[in-house]
């Protein structure tokens, strides 16, 4: 799904259409930002399965109070960047469950919202 012709796909499950994330429209740049809210369990933690959180972004209106450290930011970015060279030199970037290897375009085509749809969502929140 997307919320504009430009916006970012939103994926979900074909079961039972539960969000898991939204990565950028192209596979160019490979990452995905998860919706954590699905995947914590009773019988594993996000810590224990994606390990502890390492950087903390956008915290401006963050409820409750987390100490954002720019040390930590900084590092965090050019290790990603680090990574995003390499996957562009070797290719890896292309290996990703949500697009196909050879064009580059989505697994499947994603919903645009009609203007109405997204007036709709919009008030909602």
């Amino acid at each position: 799904m997307r919320l504009t012709e430009t916006g970012l796909l939103r994926w979900y499950t074909t079961c039972c259409n539960t969000p898991i994330g939204n990565t950028l429209p192209i596979y160019k740049m490979s990452f995905i930002g998860l919706i954590h809210t699905c995947l914590e369990s009773s019988e594993i933690t996000l810590d224990n399965a994606f390990g502890a959180t390492c950087v903390h972004v956008n915290t401006t209106y963050s409820q409750g109070e987390i100490k954002a450290n720019p040390v930590d930011l900084i590092v965090t970015i050019i290790r990603n960047v680090t990574r995003v060279f390499r996957a562009r030199i070797d290719g890896s970037y292309k290996q990703t469950p949500f697009f196909l290897a050879d064009s580059g375009i989505p697994i499947v085509s994603p919903k645009i919202l009609s203007h109405q749809e997204y007036e709709d969502i919009m008030s909602a929140v």
